[in-house]
Parts: structure tokens; C-alpha cells; sequence
């Protein structure tokens, strides 16, 4: 007779991105990638696509990483442009405002394709996201895209993780502040600042402007120095 039974899944969830590699692996080829503490590279073999999401790095929000891509070939040398795609918000694609990170210009031969990233500010910290890095045997840097075949070339995928700012103070209180000051009015304040980044700080300015609208009366500077 019929007989009940359980269906257990694991290991399921995430995002499943578009593919994307070359229809032919001679000739273009991405022979190295530096980005942070990803440098990888790679051995002198024909590819069309590489799956390297376990390689992975830690980027800092709102911090500015250079990165290096090394352009190659295991054929012969044909013009060809590159691309880096990062998903910044985790959704599954390449198609959001400033997902296309970074694009080079026409490279003639084997040569770098050098630049930097900025992390965007309202990335989820914690969250990993895939960074593609995709280069191709086209006309022009337009036709170079984040999914699909295309004729020859490489595609490569990595994978990121965002941190919180290691050095990030912030102040989260004002003290015996008051509205209205008059010019001939004296007054004593202080402010309470805060550690939210992963470094111990010392040392830390802060600045205190004082405006009429948009006309700036005084600024004042002065420097805790103590470890926070």
C-alpha cells in the first residue's frame, strides 16, 4: 500500500546568476586577477569560463580597492575589451545602476586592464554578492556584457563579502547645545563620539561648525585624545 515519507533538502538558497562564457576558447583569456587579497593566477590553458566563487575577499563599505586584470591569450592576439560586474545588492543580476563597475578601454595585446572600485555606502554588511569579470573579442566595450555567449573570450566569477569601516568614528550626541546663540552669549559644550568600526582609534578631530543659514559663523577644531 501507499507509504509516507519526508523529503529533506539542505544546501539550498542563494542566488542563481545568468551564465556567460565564450562560444570559443581560442585566443583571449583573463591570465590574472588582483583585487584586495584575491591574486589569482592562472595556468596556461584554453577557457571559456571559470567558476572561482570560492575564492573570496572582504571589502570595507564605501572604501576604494585598485584592482588588476592581466589580458592573455592562448592563441593568437586579438583586439578585445573587459568589464567588471559586482552585485551590489545581492538580488541576483548585474542590471542595477552601478552594477557595471568598471570597463577598459580597447586593449590591442596582452596588457593590464587597471582601475578602482568603490564599495557603496548602503551594501548590507555581512552579505557576499558575486563579482564577474568578463572580457571579449568585440567591435566595442558597449557589446561587452554581464550575461549570454558571445565568440571568444573569458568569463570569471568571484566572490565578495562586505565588512563594516575598519577606522569609523561618528558622532551620537550633542551636549548643552543650544538653539539661538547670541554673539555675546558664552557657552560650554561637548559631544560623545563612537567607535563603530573594527579599529582602535586615538587621536580623532572633530569639527564643530557654527551657521546663520547658510552662512558659516566659526568653526572649531579640536582633536580626543584618547583610544576609543
Amino acid at each position: 500500500g501507499p507509504q509516507a515519507y519526508s523529503i529533506i533538502a539542505s544546501g539550498i538558497g542563494g542566488n542563481v546568476y545568468c551564465t556567460s562564457a565564450s562560444a570559443n576558447s581560442a585566443d583571449s583569456r583573463i591570465d590574472k586577477v588582483v583585487l584586495n587579497t584575491i591574486s589569482n593566477t592562472l595556468p596556461n590553458t584554453c577557457r571559456s569560463y571559470s567558476d572561482f566563487k570560492s575564492i573570496t575577499t572582504s571589502l570595507e563599505v564605501g572604501k576604494t580597492y585598485p584592482f588588476v586584470v592581466s589580458l592573455g591569450t592562448c592563441g593568437i592576439v586579438q583586439n578585445k575589451f573587459a568589464k567588471i560586474f559586482v552585485d551590489w545588492n545581492g538580488d541576483g543580476d548585474f542590471d542595477d545602476t552601478g552594477e557595471t563597475v568598471a570597463t577598459s578601454a580597447l586593449i590591442a595585446g596582452n596588457s593590464d586592464f587597471a582601475g578602482n572600485i568603490t564599495v557603496p555606502a548602503n551594501v548590507v554588511i555581512n552579505n557576499t554578492t558575486v563579482m564577474r569579470i568578463v572580457t571579449s573579442e568585440v567591435a566595442s566595450a558597449d557589446l561587452v556584457l554581464a550575461c549570454g555567449n558571445y565568440t571568444k573570450g573569458e568569463t570569471q566569477d568571484y566572490t565578495i563579502n562586505f565588512t563594516k569601516p575598519a577606522n569609523d568614528v561618528g558622532i551620537i550626541a550633542f551636549n548643552n547645545f543650544q538653539d539661538n546663540i547670541c554673539e555675546t552669549n558664552g557657552l560650554n559644550f561637548s559631544v560623545r563620539i563612537k567607535n563603530y568600526g573594527s579599529n582602535i582609534v586615538s587621536n580623532i578631530p572633530v569639527t564643530l561648525t557654527l551657521s546663520n543659514n547658510s552662512t558659516i559663523i566659526k568653526t572649531i577644531t579640536q582633536n580626543y585624545t584618547g583610544t576609543l
